[in-house]
């Protein structure tokens, strides 16, 4: 499959919402109970604590279901045009 195979296959099966959705439960693994109350929700406990953790992972998980084959430029190359097309960041 070529670059472009993939990325279609994988934004075919996942839309937008279930990135979001499951970039959102993978935070949790990133901050506890504890800092979501001391920064005052997940997302702003997430945001100074977990830097992209569980953008990567979710990105990683995905690629990896549709190909294992990959050269490291062609997985950044997937990585890349997924983060643009759903707006996501892993810095």
């Amino acid at each position: 499959m070529t670059v472009r195979d993939i990325v279609t296959k994988i934004t075919e099966k996942y839309s937008e919402t279930a990135i979001f959705n499951m970039i959102t439960e993978q935070m949790y693994e990133y901050v506890d109970e504890e800092e979501i109350e001391e920064y005052g929700g997940l997302y702003d406990a997430y945001e100074e604590l977990g830097r992209g953790e569980a953008e990567s992972t979710i990105l990683r998980q995905i690629i990896n279901e549709v190909s294992h084959d990959l050269t490291i430029d062609e997985y950044c190359e997937i990585s890349d045009t997924l983060c643009d097309i759903w707006g996501i960041s892993t810095n």
